[in-house]
């Protein structure tokens, strides 16, 4: 029998990959983009579409890191600002590897968080000064989020 816990992951996952009752998901949203409108920067904010995969990818490896018990290696701009960070070389191959990636680690983190153990739901997770079960109620919503910002955009 599927725990509540499960019903909020398989939604998620959904709203990542396929199946959003929303909008369109995360990925095929990102999918239907040209070059010019990844990259643009005209916006509001001033970020490129690719920035925010970028910055929505960070937050899940950097989710997976910790749990494991380990450090992130991410380079980033010197600024250090997550939304920043884009690759060197800007092609279609780059694109479909982000792609490729954010892919991996959202199901990584999704089967992380479906394994979590309800013990440590209360322990601190250091980098936001949060609990864990605190920080997993946010990181299920973030995706959601940057679909409405990415949408937004006024790209086209």
């Amino acid at each position: 029998m599927k725990k509540l816990n499960d019903y909020f992951i398989d939604y998620w996952d959904k709203e990542f990959k396929d199946g959003s009752y929303n909008a369109t998901s995360l990925i095929a949203l990102l999918k239907s983009f040209n070059k010019e409108q990844l990259l643009s920067t005209k916006t509001f904010d001033g970020y490129s579409i690719w920035n925010i995969a970028i910055h929505v990818h960070y937050y899940k490896m950097l989710f997976k890191a910790r749990f494991q018990g380990k450090e992130l290696s991410f380079n980033w701009d010197s600024s250090g600002d997550p939304f920043v960070k884009t690759p060197e070389i800007l092609d279609d191959i780059e694109w479909e590897k982000t792609l490729n990636e954010m892919i991996q680690t959202h199901s990584e983190v999704s089967k992380t968080i479906r394994d979590f153990p309800e013990s440590r739901l209360e322990e601190i997770f250091r980098d936001f000064g949060c609990s864990w079960g605190e920080l997993i109620g946010w990181i299920v919503t973030h995706d959601t989020y940057h679909i409405a910002q990415i949408r937004n955009m006024c790209v086209f």
